[in-house]
């Protein structure tokens, strides 16, 4: 299995547990699921099947920036697994469900903070702050995925990625600045 699948069907099974120990269950009409593959495909399979291949051919702190541009924030977890899985083994076969011990480790973690808890705070972000606030938050990600690539990777940060990220910041700031124009 890939890590990504890893990661998601981790981060499936979290999301699951927390959902059975609130008492609640899983939809029941076939609209709810076909709505959650299509999201499933749309907000988790593609984005990060793109961003997986994206990273082969850019550096981290660019990937992140370039992931600020277009913030895919839609996700389905259990229908997004299924979908992993089931790629993972038309892709690669069998084999391709196999993880070494540093991967096994490594897509534990990926699924239960990254995705299966973060997925938890996204939702209690949105409804305590609403959409717009945290369509702001997303575009933090370069300036993280910038400082670890340099602190961890020892990836050189460049006039560009500085450029870069200095225009995300100012887009940011101004979107918050209140201009004193009045509710629209």
């Amino acid at each position: 299995m890939s890590l990504v699948a890893f990661r998601v069907v981790i981060g499936a099974v979290v999301l699951y547990l927390l959902m059975v120990v609130r008492g609640q269950r899983l939809p029941r009409g076939w609209a709810h699921w076909k709505m959650g593959g299509w999201l499933a495909v749309v907000g988790i399979g593609l984005p990060f099947f793109l961003i997986s291949w994206g990273q082969t051919r850019v550096e981290s702190g660019m990937a992140a920036i370039l992931m600020a541009v277009m913030p895919l924030a839609t996700m389905v977890m259990i229908a997004g697994a299924v979908l992993s899985v089931t790629a993972a083994l038309v892709l690669d076969g069998p084999y391709g469900l196999l993880l070494g011990t540093e991967s096994l480790w490594t897509g534990v973690y990926l699924g239960v903070l990254p995705n299966g808890l973060a997925t938890i705070i996204y939702f209690h972000l949105i409804e305590a702050r609403g959409a717009t606030f945290f369509a702001f938050v997303n575009y933090l990600n370069p300036v993280f995925g910038v400082m670890w690539g340099a602190a961890l990777l020892g990836e050189v940060l460049t006039t560009t990625v500085l450029g870069a990220l200095a225009t995300i910041l100012l887009g940011i700031t101004v979107a918050n600045v209140k201009f004193g124009l009045g509710e629209t």
